[in-house]
């Protein structure tokens, strides 16, 4: 079965859906125990509770992140249903199916947190600790594994940094062919699109050759 395929996953969805629909209480969105999700899973057949639970861990996610692909897909979309995602909440322990922005939104309010955390913090005290006297006396085992996280921080930045010129890049090109159009959205959608200001963005755009080089 292929996991990146939203048509592949519909029935998935569908089933999901039916069986632990969206609330229309934002404030009370649904919600579901992670063992209530395996029964449902394995009355289908995603999954077996006969399973080691390693193997069960890795159906359960694989399930559940087909399903939030399919959710989120244009042809769930298209079918006139609304798009969601189910999230982690307790530690682990269960889930909550939300509206797909609205998960959406709570994702991002903590992404520059973790984003600087591994930039900021965690990527600078790995260099700092290859490039000090400390690093000579450790364990070659040790030094390896220091090198690798400051490689894969340093690749973060780099990505992170052409994924954002990438995405400057493109709403640009679609703001310019909303203009030559001139589009009249009644709902807004059109107007708050044009009305975001992306000047800065790529006034300071960096370029990636220029970023590789500064991030080593």
């Amino acid at each position: 079965m292929s996991f990146l395929k939203g048509t592949n996953a519909l029935p998935m969805v569908e089933a999901f859906a039916k069986q632990f629909p969206l609330s229309g209480n934002i404030a009370r969105p649904t919600s579901l125990s992670v063992d209530m999700f395996d029964r449902w899973a394995d009355a289908l057949g995603y999954l077996s509770l006969q399973a080691e639970r390693d193997t069960i861990n890795t159906l359960r996610n694989s399930v559940r992140y087909r399903i939030n692909y399919g959710a989120c897909s244009p042809p769930w979309v298209k079918m006139g249903n609304l798009s969601f995602h189910i999230g982690v909440k307790d530690h682990g322990i269960s889930y909550v199916v939300q509206p797909a922005l609205e998960a959406f939104d709570r994702m991002i309010d903590k992404l520059p947190a973790q984003v600087a955390s591994v930039t900021q913090t965690k990527y600078r005290a790995l260099q700092i600790l290859r490039e000090s006297g400390d690093f000579a006396h450790l364990p070659p085992a040790l030094q390896v594994r220091i090198t690798m996280g400051e490689g894969l921080a340093g690749r973060l930045v780099r990505d992170v940094q052409h994924a954002v010129n990438e995405v400057n890049r493109e709403f640009t090109m679609i703001q310019h062919q909303l203009k030559k159009l001139g589009l009249v959205n009644t709902n807004g959608g059109v107007r708050q699109l044009l009305e975001v200001d992306t000047s800065a963005d790529n006034a300071e755009e960096m370029d990636d050759q220029a970023g590789s080089e500064l991030m080593g």
